[in-house]
């Protein structure tokens, strides 16, 4: 049970502030939302809901799906491990649109579709399967936007109309290097988000860009190039000519020195309609790894600042492998296990403007 010792901790702890390199904005840590109602063993996905005061977790252990309210009570559990109708076998990927919740983790990978209000099921299949694995995917209207995980489709980002039901839109311009296939294997990786009527997809290496793809026209166009001198990679290895050779050992140390020294981009969010936030992660080995946030203009396209989340604060916290999971609003949601309360939370960071007297 949750204790009311903790909960008071968590209300009287002083904020933390992290200041951006252009003293121009600020993150504000706000009091952790515990998870109550549920025992959430290990999220695997968290959302919150674009429009309503709600997150939904996914688990892997065991498999499951739980809402909660904006104050992290269970509201209801949707849907159960197992292989019939509305079941899953696997951690549940989700994406929602209104009051329509589409959960991937069935078997042969079948899409269902829910009611978030009273977490019904409307229909199973959704969709019979989705051909291969995303890395992320988002329900707009009446289009599924499908970020794959491999080289398996035509192209890495494509629209499927639930109506008509085949693909309409597809966003050719990013090409799916050796860089991009051995970086999507790495979870969560890359960055998808709606702006707008855009839909507006950052790369992952290489040259980090961000791309846009109109929904109604279906113009697409280079967005900005992400100039950071710190976000620059070493040219990948030939993994796939080790691997031809037979040299597993030399393919694990290449691969996996790779994934620890070259930047990744770890997510993108738009925040209050004003600021695009695009979430960097880079460093030699885990234990020099930054975390950094660059904040645009979606209307100039320009840089506003940039904030680094410290490794220090990140390792105070038990958050040394964590990046912010998802936004609502004006703040971005960290995972965070309370270990006082030996259950998970919600860790709040909202973005601010600094105080014309300057930081305090």
């Amino acid at each position: 049970m949750l204790g009311g010792s903790g909960i008071a901790r968590c209300l009287q702890a002083q904020p933390h502030i992290l200041v951006g390199e252009r003293q121009r904005l600020q993150l504000v840590s706000q009091p952790p939302i515990p998870l109550t109602g549920a025992l959430v063993g290990d999220p695997h996905q968290v959302l919150a809901h674009p429009t309503r005061a709600l997150f939904l977790v996914s688990d892997r252990q065991p498999p499951s799906l739980y809402i909660f309210s904006g104050e992290g009570r269970l509201l209801r559990r949707v849907g159960f491990r197992g292989e019939g109708p509305g079941e899953f076998v696997a951690p549940p990927q989700i994406t929602v649109w209104g009051d329509t919740l589409l959960l991937r983790g069935g078997l042969r990978n079948r899409v269902a579709a829910y009611r978030i209000s009273d977490g019904s099921l409307l229909r199973d299949p959704f969709l019979p399967s989705l051909p291969a694995a995303l890395q992320h995917w988002l329900l707009y209207r009446q289009q599924l936007i499908l970020y794959w995980a491999t080289r398996r489709r035509p192209a890495l980002v494509e629209v499927f109309d639930l109506n008509a039901q085949q693909f309409t839109h597809a966003l050719s311009l990013p090409v799916l290097t050796e860089a991009h296939e051995t970086l999507l294997g790495y979870y969560a990786s890359g960055g998808l988000t709606l702006l707008g009527d855009s839909l507006v997809l950052a790369t992952l290496a290489d040259t980090p860009t961000i791309y846009y793809l109109d929904l109604r026209t279906g113009e697409q166009g280079v967005w900005r190039n992400l100039e950071d001198a710190a976000f620059q990679v070493r040219p990948p290895p030939d993994l796939e000519e080790l691997l031809r050779q037979g040299r597993w050992k030399a393919y694990r140390e290449q691969w996996v020195g790779y994934l620890t020294t070259n930047s990744r981009t770890r997510g993108l969010f738009v925040l209050q309609d004003r600021y695009l936030v695009v979430q960097l992660e880079h460093g030699q080995g885990q234990e020099k790894r930054w975390l950094r946030l660059l904040v645009i203009d979606p209307a100039t396209r320009q840089e506003i600042d940039r904030i680094t989340f410290p490794l220090a604060l990140r390792q105070q916290y038990n958050l040394h492998y964590s990046s912010f999971a998802t936004a609502r609003g004006a703040c971005l949601y960290l995972k965070r296990f309370l270990e006082e309360q030996d259950r998970w939370a919600l860790w709040p960071w909202c973005l601010e403007a600094v105080p014309s007297g300057g930081p305090p």
